[in-house]
This record gives structure tokens, C-alpha cells and sequence, in this order.
């Protein structure tokens, strides 16, 4: 009973439609389109939220470009609870659910904007595929984007059009980017504002949906503009109660790191500075979710091996 306690901590017992993700409650609302999609959730992207506690407090200010049904954004909401949150989701479909869930979490709603816009390096519009689910993409009118397909235009917004809305992102900490391919677009765009702003940024590169030459110019770009640049590997797996364990691999100065598998997405993290996470020792807590005697529990996150330069010193392994 203590271990159900802890996986439902924040969510009524007999509320089916919340679900406590890395120690935050999130709920849906069951009459949204891909509703179904959130009796997964607690194994979704569990590498990711294994690491995001490490960089997203309470009062962090996150933007989330690709937010598909609220995901991520509602997370992020919950946890920086003195914080902001700007999501970005251009399908209409999607868009639809997120703004139901949302709405299902009153809790954090006034923490999050949510803007029906993609992010890019001009102000314009945008054609989309709009089937509403995690795979809708911007493409190029010359593209075949599979079948079914209810393509629809999306605004095109820049990033000094998303500040002049939101003056809180002149102090954006945390920005997640996930937008199915058009990383080749946004990256480019994005590099005079991570420069000066310097906010910690998750990436998931798509070579699935790009040429070989945008996926290799697209980590090029971030090897450029990111002084620590790692891949996420998961390693070992994820429960309801630990992280298992999970690897950042230090990607300037190994060639070979930049060979991805084309079928699968790739998740990197970018950061400025040494222990810009305050620490293994002081995350490792937070990381492994609701466990504080993660060591009794035998949890690792990290194998002293695999532990990169940028973390090492700071925490003294």
C-alpha cells in the first residue's frame, strides 16, 4: 500500500484521469481526442523526464515548442509552480486536445500560454499535416507527408515575435524542442537568442524526417553553438518508482556520436555552463522521482564511466 501511496502522491485515489509523472500529477481530460494515448503516459519519454528535474525548479521559465495534447507543458507547469510556461503546437487537432487538458489541471492553468503557432526564422505561414497525432510535422510543399492527411496552415512566428507576447522569455532557463524535423529550421533561427540568453535546451532530432545533409547541419549547428552538447542514452529501465539508469555522452570531440539511427528520434541536451544542474549529488534525488533513499533502493542514474566532464567536477565522483 506505501508504494501505491507514492506512484499516486498528488492524484486522488479514485481519479483515473491523473497520473503522477516524476513526482508532478498531471491530469487529461477524457473526452479529448487522443485520450487513450494517456493510459501510456507513465512509460512516455521516462529517459527525459529522468533529466528534466535537473534543470526545470519552481521558478523556471520554459517554453515548449512541439507541445502536441500537454504532454510535456503540463509537467513543466506543475513543477515550476512559481514559474511560466509558453507552449507552442501548430496542428489543430492537437492544439484542440491541449487546450482540454490543460484546462483540466486549474491548478497550473494560469501558469501556461498556449499558442497555436510554429516556431521558425521568419514570420509567415506553414503548411502542416493534421492528423492529431505525435507525428504531425511542418513540411515543405513539395513534400508527401503520408496519407490520411488533413493538411491545414499554421502562422509561422519568430522569436522576437514570441518575446514581444511574452516578456517573460527574456528570461526563458528551459527550452524543449520537438517538432518532428523542422529542428532543421528552428535551430538556425534560434542561435543569436540562445547566445545571448543562454536557457538550458532539449532537442529531439528526427533524421526520419529530414536528408542526411539537414540532420548532419543540425548537429553541426549545436555543436557550434552549445560549449556542452550530450546525447541522452537510456540505459537499463525506467518503473513508477526509479529512473534506472540513464547516460549522457559528451558529443564535441567524438566523431562517431553523430551517427544516428535514421528510424528512431535522438534527444540532446545543450548547456552553458559547468554543473548548470546544481550537481548530480543535489539532482540525483529529484531524478531517481519520489525516492530520497534512492541509494537503499539501489537506483544509479549515472555509471561513474559515463559521467561527463561538466558534471564530474562539480560533484566531486
Amino acid at each position: 500500500m506505501a508504494m501505491i501511496s507514492e506512484v499516486r502522491r498528488g492524484c486522488a485515489f479514485e481519479d483515473a484521469y491523473c497520473e503522477v509523472k516524476a513526482g508532478h500529477p498531471v491530469r487529461h481530460d477524457p473526452q479529448s481526442r487522443q485520450a487513450p494515448f494517456w493510459g501510456q503516459y507513465w512509460n512516455f519519454d521516462w529517459h527525459n523526464f529522468c533529466v528534466w528535474p535537473a534543470f526545470v525548479n519552481s521558478t523556471s521559465v520554459v517554453l515548449d515548442v512541439g507541445g502536441w495534447i500537454g504532454l510535456t507543458a503540463i509537467w513543466f507547469s506543475q513543477r515550476a509552480r512559481k514559474g511560466r510556461v509558453v507552449v507552442l503546437e501548430p496542428g489543430q487537432l492537437a492544439f484542440d486536445d491541449l487546450m482540454l487538458n490543460i484546462a483540466a489541471n486549474p491548478d497550473s492553468q494560469s501558469r501556461i500560454s498556449a499558442v497555436r503557432s510554429a516556431l521558425g526564422g521568419r514570420t509567415g505561414r506553414q503548411r502542416i499535416s493534421n492528423n492529431g497525432d505525435a507525428m504531425d510535422r511542418l513540411v515543405e510543399d513539395h513534400e508527401v507527408v503520408g496519407e490520411p492527411v488533413d493538411a491545414t496552415w499554421v502562422t509561422v512566428m519568430t522569436m522576437s515575435d514570441l518575446v514581444a507576447q511574452f516578456p517573460q522569455l527574456q528570461d526563458v532557463s528551459f527550452i524543449k524542442v520537438d517538432t518532428e524535423g523542422y529542428e532543421r529550421v528552428i535551430i538556425p533561427a534560434l542561435t543569436a537568442f540562445l547566445r545571448q540568453v543562454k536557457p538550458v535546451m532539449h532537442v529531439s532530432v528526427h533524421p526520419m524526417f529530414m536528408d542526411p545533409s539537414d540532420t548532419d547541419a543540425v548537429l553541426q549547428a549545436l555543436l557550434d553553438i552549445c560549449p556542452f552538447f550530450h546525447r541522452i542514452d537510456m540505459v537499463g529501465k525506467y518503473s513508477k518508482i526509479n529512473c534506472g539508469k540513464i547516460r549522457l555522452h559528451a558529443m564535441h570531440g567524438d566523431p562517431s556520436a553523430k551517427v544516428l539511427r535514421q528510424a528512431e528520434p535522438t534527444d540532446f541536451l545543450c548547456t552553458w555552463y559547468p554543473d548548470q544542474s546544481g550537481g548530480i549529488r543535489r539532482s540525483v534525488a529529484t531524478w531517481s522521482l519520489w525516492n530520497a533513499d534512492w541509494k537503499r533502493r539501489g537506483v544509479e542514474m549515472y555509471e561513474r564511466d559515463s559521467v561527463v566532464g561538466m558534471y564530474a567536477a562539480a560533484s566531486g565522483w
